[in-house]
């Protein structure tokens, strides 16, 4: 369920803030894109078994993870806060080619989120 803006009294609806992003309840994902705020209900057992696998197979390609050099060269991160803008969005699994990001790590634009 999406909520595309918020209403501020009975006018024309404003458009969401990240204190808006920030004030939606933990059981709910949320969205911060283009001045909407879009709220869904937290995964179900399916789709959290789903994501465990894939992140147990992208696990080689990223040697932190695994130990391993090969196949190596990218970072993944769970449910990480990418920050574009003033858009805000939390994907379940995000990765990057490790020589996009030199020190390794995630980066002011890529923040491990407190909200999924």
């Amino acid at each position: 369920m999406t909520q595309p803006s918020l209403p501020d009294g009975p006018g024309p609806r404003r458009p969401a803030t990240l204190a808006d992003l920030e004030a939606v309840p933990s059981d709910r994902t949320a969205h911060l894109i283009g001045g909407k705020l879009y709220t869904f209900p937290r995964p179900r057992h399916r789709h959290e078994k789903a994501h465990s696998r894939l992140v147990v197979r992208l696990g080689p390609f990223d040697p932190d993870a695994s130990g391993l050099a090969e196949p190596g060269g990218w970072l993944f991160l769970v449910e990480p806060e990418l920050c574009l803008g003033n858009e805000r969005v939390v994907p379940d699994l995000a990765g990057w080619r490790r020589e996009t990001m030199p020190d390794g790590s995630a980066s002011a634009s890529a923040t491990k989120g407190t909200r999924t």
